[in-house]
C-alpha cells in the first residue's frame, strides 16, 4: 500500500459553523455533497485546531478511497467534491483599519455561559460617566488606566483594576475582549481569531452577542484629566 498524503474530515452540515474558527489555516481544502462538509489537508499541514472539530469521521485518503486510521480495508470512497481553500469556502468579510466601529460578520462565532472566575480588565461606560468620573477621582486610581473613545460617544476604559462605574465589563483573552459572564465555545481558537482580525497582534477584538468591534493600538490614551478633557467634548 502506497504512503497515504492527504487527511480527509467529514463534519455535519449543522456543524458548519466550527469551520470559521479554522478559515486561516493553510493548505486546507473544503468542499460539500448534499449530506455532509468534507475538509482535506496533507499530514504535514494538519493543524491541531481541525482535531476541534467535531466530526462524523476521519480517514486518509488512497486512490479515491478512505482509510480509518490503522485500517487496511477502505470505509468507504470519497464522493466528487469540488475543493476550494478552506477561507473561501467559509466566505468571511473583513473590516478594514479605522476606530471602533461595528462591522458585518459571517462567521458564526458561540459565546456560551461562562462560570469559571475571570479578571475583568476592560470596562465600556457612556463618555458623560467616565468624564464625570475623571473630574472628582484621586489621580492615583487613574495611573494605570487606559481610554480608548469610540465615535458614537462609548469610551472603554482598560486597566486593572477598573474603575467601578455603570457600564459592561469584559476580560481579555489573548488579545480578545470577551464580556463578562461569557466565553468562546472553543477557546482554542482564540489566537486564530485575534490574528485573522488584525495584522497588528496588540489592537484589540471586542466580540459580543451582536457584533465584533477592532480597537486598534493607537486608539488608546493614558487616563488624565488634560487628556479626558481634550479627547472628550
Amino acid at each position: 500500500m502506497t504512503e497515504k498524503k492527504d487527511i480527509i474530515l467529514e463534519i455535519a452540515k449543522s456543524d458548519s459553523r466550527q469551520l470559521g474558527y479554522v478559515r486561516t489555516l493553510p493548505n486546507v481544502w473544503a468542499g460539500e455533497c448534499p449530506n455532509s462538509i468534507w475538509i482535506k489537508t496533507d499530514v504535514k499541514s494538519k493543524g491541531d485546531s481541525l482535531d476541534a472539530i467535531p466530526l462524523i469521521g476521519k480517514y486518509f485518503l488512497e486512490e479515491g478511497l478512505l482509510f480509518r486510521s490503522g485500517e487496511k480495508t477502505p470505509e468507504k470512497s470519497l464522493p466528487l467534491i469540488e475543493w476550494v481553500p478552506i477561507g473561501e469556502f467559509v466566505g468571511v468579510d473583513l473590516p478594514g483599519a479605522g476606530m471602533p466601529g461595528k462591522w458585518p460578520d459571517k462567521i458564526s462565532i458561540e459565546l456560551v455561559d461562562d462560570d469559571k472566575p475571570r479578571k475583568e480588565n476592560v470596562l465600556l461606560v457612556k463618555s458623560q460617566v467616565f468624564v464625570t468620573w475623571v473630574e472628582t477621582a484621586a489621580e492615583f486610581l487613574m495611573k494605570d488606566l487606559a481610554f480608548c473613545l469610540a465615535s458614537d460617544g462609548r469610551v472603554f476604559v482598560l486597566g486593572n483594576p477598573t474603575p467601578s462605574l455603570p457600564g459592561k465589563a469584559y476580560y481579555t483573552l489573548k488579545n480578545l475582549v470577551l464580556p463578562s459572564g461569557k466565553k468562546l465555545e472553543m477557546e482554542s481558537f482564540a489566537f486564530l481569531l485575534g490574528k485573522k482580525w488584525s495584522e497588528n497582534p496588540r489592537d484589540l477584538i471586542l466580540m459580543t452577542e451582536t457584533g465584533i468591534e477592532r480597537i486598534p493600538e493607537k486608539g488608546w490614551v493614558k487616563v488624565s484629566r488634560s487628556a479626558v478633557r481634550r479627547s472628550i467634548k
